[in-house]
């Protein structure tokens, strides 16, 4: 018995489908020593050591501590912190990092579509408790243009809301992962304390 040829037509477009959407999955980037990305806002990116199990990245946390160094494990979660030469901080200059493996910002793979909620408790850079929920969704798979180059990449938005004895704050961020940059390519804030950047170039090893 034959095959109409429209159902044929039918299981191929499927079996496309099915395996673009495969895909457009993202597991978890895994990095070289010497993974370099530049960001717009003057940051430098720099794996400097790698192992089996944990990476470690100077400049991950700029913002906060330019020269520090940060672990992250391989679901691309931090959980260390240093100064540039290694050695540990003080609790001071950790306030509002969150750090550990409670902290899921990525649930891997990333597809479009999938979303979930983080929660934990930081302080704030004055000390101040917050208990803090992020509400992470994954909007789209799409092109995104910056100064590095165009990239498909998942566009990821956090809606953050931090709670203290002061009030609520809440504020949006959001940005573009790319897997071909094994990076983080885009940021937009809602927040203006916080500033915009793109990824302006990169060298992968």
């Amino acid at each position: 018995m034959r095959t109409p040829l429209a159902v044929v037509w039918v299981i191929a477009v499927l079996a496309i489908a099915v395996s673009t959407a495969r895909a457009q999955s993202a597991e978890p980037p895994r990095f070289s020593v010497g993974d370099t990305w530049v960001r717009s806002n003057g940051i430098t990116l720099t794996v400097t050591r790698v192992s089996d199990s944990d990476a470690t990245i100077r400049g991950f946390y700029a913002a906060a501590c330019p020269d520090c160094l940060v672990t992250v494990d391989r679901d691309f979660k931090p959980v260390a912190v240093t100064d540039g030469e290694g050695q540990a901080l003080g609790a001071a200059r950790l306030r509002g990092l969150p750090l550990g493996r409670n902290w899921t910002l990525f649930d891997w793979p990333l597809r479009a579509g999938k979303a979930w909620t983080t929660s934990g408790r930081l302080a704030s850079r004055a000390g101040t408790p917050l208990d803090v929920t992020v509400r992470v969704s994954v909007l789209a798979f799409e092109d995104v243009a910056t100064k590095a180059g165009t990239f498909k990449a998942y566009r990821v938005e956090q809606a953050w809301q931090a709670v203290s004895s002061e009030g609520t704050d809440r504020w949006i961020s959001t940005f573009w992962y790319a897997p071909e940059a094994k990076a983080l390519v885009k940021f937009e804030p809602s927040d203006s304390r916080q500033v915009a950047w793109e990824l302006v170039s990169y060298s992968l090893k």
